[in-house]
């Protein structure tokens, strides 16, 4: 993330570092509204008035040790592995040893803000891999089946991602098997295998989770088309070409990235691998489609401030509205689907848990925290931030 040099007039938004720029990914905007990259900010652990996103703590932590100890006990680490790697802060002690929000901090970036490139895409999946190893510590220590992650809308969004991707990768899969004896089982294959690779090429999530493969299956066509014996010239012809358009088809593009899952986010990486259930779903979409107006707006306005062409008034006015809608509705709303999941364990009868969730570093759920704590016959709750170190500072918008 870069850092702003003019932390008021100038707000640094992650971009998305794929570029693409024919068929744009429209298809994507079902898997998550928003696209995360990378996460957090560097602060110190156990200073309790440090500075978050430019944001005071006032919470008293009664000692070094006892918050050493919550780290130690929300993340299943010592804290001298943790600290190598991982930073923290407890916003807001629980009480009486009650649960706590844990929020693992992340940055990211919508699709429809391309312009500004900001990290390349090998950092964003080392912090990628950085951001899972917390997760997964996260979700080991505190036994977990599931986490609060930004951008899914739906309960089984995660679900129908796997489905996809295992459809795809099993087709993938089936062509590499076929049996390959004639030019017309050869023109076959070929047409199969264009329909997987634009499958791939149009959805964000399947090109990075299939590309790979469909690749190497290219490669592997093309060494089989060329062990047939054609029948005739318009045969050794028709297999020629079949081969140079394998031979582009199995190249890697300057346009593109990398295929590579870490690019889109570590839990669903983690999802992928069976070592999360659940995904649990943090937004809705119109409250979405209006957060990301609402930043884009304000990124705007800053740009034009910073210019000349307006008034601080009216950047104020569109900061306000950004606040509005891209920070405070979308927090109400993670924390509605947080208590109607606290609600269904209740009926359930399985006992309070701590609350992972992934979530943008720019937000600050210690206001929610202490509100929902003065709520009569409620379990208390603390409130703890994770991060990587290895993750840029500056703040992020949305």
């Amino acid at each position: 993330m870069r850092e702003s040099k003019k932390p008021r007039e100038s707000v640094s938004i992650p971009e998305e570092d794929i570029r693409r720029t024919a068929k744009e990914d429209t298809v994507d905007v079902k898997r998550r509204t928003l696209l995360k990259f990378a996460a957090g900010a560097a602060f110190n652990t156990l200073l309790p008035k440090a500075v978050t996103d430019g944001q005071v703590s006032t919470e008293a932590v009664s000692s070094p040790e006892g918050t050493i100890a919550t780290i130690e006990r929300l993340t299943g680490m010592p804290y001298a592995e943790f600290s190598k790697n991982f930073d923290a802060r407890v916003r807001v002690p629980s009480p009486r040893g009650g649960t706590y929000v844990i929020h693992i901090r992340q940055m990211h970036q919508h699709a429809r803000d391309p312009k500004n490139q900001v990290l390349g895409q090998s950092d964003v999946v080392a912090r990628q891999q950085e951001t899972e190893k917390l997760i997964e510590a996260v979700v080991r220590a505190n036994k977990l089946d599931g986490i609060f992650a930004e951008g899914f809308a739906e309960k089984n969004a995660a679900q129908r991602y796997r489905d996809d991707i295992r459809q795809l990768q099993g087709q993938v899969a089936g062509l590499e098997k076929r049996s390959i004896r004639t030019t017309g089982d050869a023109e076959k294959a070929y047409a199969e295998f264009g329909g997987a690779y634009d499958a791939s090429l149009k959805n964000r999530t399947l090109y990075h989770y299939t590309m790979g493969d469909i690749r190497t299956l290219a490669r592997t066509l093309r060494k089989r088309f060329a062990a047939l014996a054609p029948q005739s010239p318009a045969e050794r012809a028709r297999l020629a070409e079949l081969d140079s358009r394998l031979g582009a088809y199995g190249a890697e593009r300057a346009d593109l990235e990398i295929p590579d899952p870490y690019t889109e986010g570590a839990e669903l990486k983690l999802f992928m691998d069976g070592k999360l259930k659940h995904i649990y779903p943090t937004e809705e979409r119109a409250a979405n489609e209006r957060a990301i107006e609402a930043t884009l707006a304000y990124k705007e306005a800053l740009k034009n401030f910073a210019g000349g062409r307006i008034r601080a008034e009216e950047r104020d006015r569109y900061e306000r509205i950004y606040r509005r809608d891209a920070l405070e509705e979308r927090e109400r709303i993670l924390f509605g689907k947080m208590e109607e999941h606290a609600r269904e364990r209740t009926v359930a009868g399985k006992p309070p848990e701590n609350i992972a969730i992934l979530f943008g570093g720019r937000h600050d759920f210690t206001d929610m925290v202490r509100e929902q704590n003065k709520t009569p016959d409620r379990p208390g709750r603390g409130f703890i931030e994770l991060w990587p170190k290895k993750l840029p500072r500056g703040p992020s918008l949305l």
